[in-house]
């Protein structure tokens, strides 16, 4: 998982769209002001283990990251806000700046920080579209043609159906594993 594919997801939503594909994005941020956490283990310069792609975290207020590829001085960096909802660590990304031709979408992930490892997987669009399509389910539209599904529901109600699934081992999947880069003494 490349950052440029995470950098895609958070600021492409309409072209996901025609593309057709798997994906989560949502139109409201999964983190509300009050819940917003600090987790200052994800700090630092991580290098994907399959050597793919390399990321930086940077903490730019009490609760809230930046996230940029060094790699690509073209990119935006992402905004990143961490919630936690029942025990686990997630990520709401969208883009730092909002562009009047598009909607500033929000990509949602697992993440977890074990010692020098970062983990990250995506939602499973298949099986949460599965979940939801339910009659009475959460506010969604499910995209003809494509596994995709955009989460349309209020903070409250992102939170509310993120708890439902968030220990369930199918609701993620791909998940890329990131090393801390150590400083060269």
């Amino acid at each position: 998982m490349t950052y440029q594919r995470i950098l895609g997801f958070a600021a492409l939503p309409a072209l996901l769209a025609l593309m057709g594909g798997c994906y989560t994005v949502s139109l409201n941020s999964l983190v509300g002001d009050k819940d917003a956490v600090s987790e200052p283990a994800i700090v630092g310069t991580w290098q994907e283990t399959d050597g793919s792609g390399r990321l930086v975290v940077r903490a730019t207020g009490p609760a809230e990251y930046e996230i940029s590829d060094p790699e690509n001085k073209n990119d935006e960096p992402l905004r990143m806000r961490l919630i936690r909802i029942h025990g686990e660590l997630l990520a709401d990304l969208s883009p730092r700046k909002e562009r009047d031709s598009f909607i500033a979408a929000h990509v949602l992930y697992r993440v977890r920080v074990v010692g020098d490892y970062l983990h990250v997987a995506e939602f499973n669009s298949k099986w949460l579209r599965e979940q939801i399509t339910l009659p009475g389910g959460e506010a969604h539209a499910v995209l003809e043609g494509s596994d995709g599904v955009v989460l349309t529901g209020s903070t409250a109600e992102l939170q509310r159906v993120v708890g439902r699934f968030v220990n369930t081992p199918l609701a993620f999947e791909d998940e890329a594993s990131w090393t801390r880069e150590r400083k060269q003494e």
